[in-house]
């Protein structure tokens, strides 16, 4: 019998605990952190995916899965979505119970279910390495929102010390310092970039710019960390014509209300609409078909968004809380400071103010930053 080591050579099997999977996309990056990873991976590990059978606010269940069983996925691959009924204490500690031999991937900061449950029972469970990435929720912007509550769960939890002995997982330079100041694992941070998607189809600027006017595009959830309110707040204040295209899934209701409001005054000049969510496939083509993606976000740990927008020669607009800092630099967008609106003001009019020329020397820019990124995930 001849040994085939890529056959015969069993692979050591990761649990992955995320609220939300394939096929869910409203829950954005960590889901396409997750998806990546795997694809990347693939052969390598033996990934088994733990999650809910719904996406990111929904309440309908995924059509054709089967919850509540382990089911087979690509490159000898696994997921288990529970269903809401048996989502709970007993079934997360029956599959950890189950597969004992296995290393644990918990892909969030705060969450009761994929998270704290399982950090309540491995404490008990010894032998497994526990990899944590908190997704950018201990970075400054993030865990401001509701900052006295999250503040008052890890104290609560270093002293039960459900975090002691885990390693956490740092996207960015950035990242590590936020997972340092918090001092929550006796571990030194992972350092380990976020990846890309496999087979990335490159897409070259061919979308015309008309001097005066200008399409900008928002493709993020409505909650406050991503600052839509403040995006409003600032084109609300310039000089020029502006389209300005929202998509994604509304998390905060009084938020969009706030959102909504202002929209309502905007001037004439400036035309806002909303488009509700937006299936993954199309995300490509929307932004190849708009000029600057506008997201004055209050922190990304990473911002896949972002590269997709690069990707697609779309050039960013967004604030500085994200790894992508070499924008200004590399003439590929704009990264700007959030307590300086007065820039972002200006930032915009002198984007409504460029030419096809200018625009397009911009757009390859982006492009160019993207391909830079894929050789070397380095933001």
């Amino acid at each position: 019998m001849v040994f085939n080591p890529e056959i015969d050579v069993p692979r050591k099997e990761v649990l992955v605990f995320a609220d939300w999977y394939l096929p869910g996309h409203k829950g954005g990056g960590p889901i396409r952190s997750i998806a990546n990873m795997i694809s990347h991976l693939d052969g390598h590990l033996a990934f088994s995916v733990i999650t809910r059978n719904t996406d990111y606010c929904d309440s309908e269940p995924y059509e054709n899965i089967s919850p509540d069983e382990w089911i087979d996925l690509e490159g000898g691959n696994q997921a288990f979505y529970f269903s809401k009924k048996r989502l709970g204490f007993k079934g997360i500690k029956k599959l950890l119970i189950e597969r004992p031999d296995t290393d644990v991937y918990l892909n969030s900061m705060f969450s009761w279910y994929f998270t704290i449950i399982p950090l309540i029972i491995l404490r008990r469970q010894k032998g497994r390495k526990v990899i944590l990435a908190p997704r950018g929720m201990l970075s400054p912007g993030s865990f401001g929102v509701k900052k006295k509550k999250k503040s008052i769960f890890l104290f609560f939890a270093s002293l039960a010390g459900i975090y002691k002995n885990v390693f956490f997982q740092a996207t960015s330079e950035g990242e590590i310092k936020d997972i340092t100041a918090h001092g929550l694992s006796k571990n030194p941070p992972i350092y380990a970039p976020n990846l890309a998607e496999k087979n990335i189809r490159f897409r070259q600027c061919d979308y015309s710019k008309e001097a005066g006017k200008v399409n900008l595009v928002s493709i993020a959830r409505i909650a406050p960390e991503k600052n839509l309110l403040y995006a409003l707040k600032v084109i609300n204040k310039v000089k020029g014509n502006v389209e300005f295209d929202i998509y994604g899934s509304i998390y905060d209701q009084d938020y969009w209300a706030q959102c909504k409001k202002l929209i309502e005054t905007m001037p004439v000049n400036i035309a806002v609409k909303y488009h509700g969510d937006l299936a993954v496939d199309s995300i490509g083509e929307v932004l190849e078909s708009s000029h600057f993606l506008f997201m004055p976000t209050t922190g990304e740990n990473f911002g896949h968004i972002i590269l997709q927008s690069l990707i697609a020669s779309c050039p960013p607009i967004i604030s500085d809380k994200t790894p992508w800092n070499k924008l200004n630099a590399s003439s590929a967008g704009f990264s700007i400071p959030l307590d300086d609106q007065s820039s972002w003001i200006e930032t915009v009019e002198t984007c409504i103010a460029m030419g096809d020329e200018q625009y397009k020397q911009m757009a390859r820019q982006a492009g160019n930053m993207a391909q830079a990124y894929i050789n070397d995930p380095t933001p």
